[in-house]
């Protein structure tokens, strides 16, 4: 499966690629996401990668728990996906998730 968001004219775009299909051929869907999603993958991205950038100088052990902060960003993220996508990622067998580095 493959999710990729991108930024289009009118607000974000969500472009769902998986093997949905009965006969397991791809099959893709372009969803178009309000402004509310997009905020929730911004603030989730912010906080993974204000967290990332502690691992290497050991404010956070690379065994500890996602802070309280990250967790709530992560479940907003999650809550405000399109029904479609949160469909599509429940029946994948495996997922990606490669965001796209902002400035903490």
């Amino acid at each position: 499966m493959v999710v990729l968001f991108e930024q289009g004219m009118f607000g974000l775009l969500i472009f769902v690629v998986s093997g949905d299909s009965r006969d397991g051929s791809p099959q893709a869907q372009l969803i178009a996401a309000d402004p509310e999603v997009a905020n929730a993958l911004d603030s989730l991205s912010r906080l993974a990668e204000i967290e990332r950038a502690k691992l290497p100088t050991g404010e956070i052990s690379q065994s500890s728990d996602a802070s309280e902060a990250l967790t709530a960003a992560a479940a907003r993220a999650w809550s405000v996906l399109p029904s479609e996508v949160r469909a599509s990622v429940l029946r994948a067998s495996t997922v990606f998730y490669m965001p796209t580095p902002v400035d903490p």
